[in-house]
């Protein structure tokens, strides 16, 4: 259950910084 939770909450993590690069990178463009 903590492992899986806490895996979950990372990929969650990765997710958002990923995708405000991508905003970021289009506002730019």
């Amino acid at each position: 259950m903590s492992i899986y939770f806490e895996d979950s909450f990372y990929n969650r993590e990765i997710s958002w910084i990923e995708f405000n690069k991508r905003v970021l990178s289009e506002a730019e463009a």
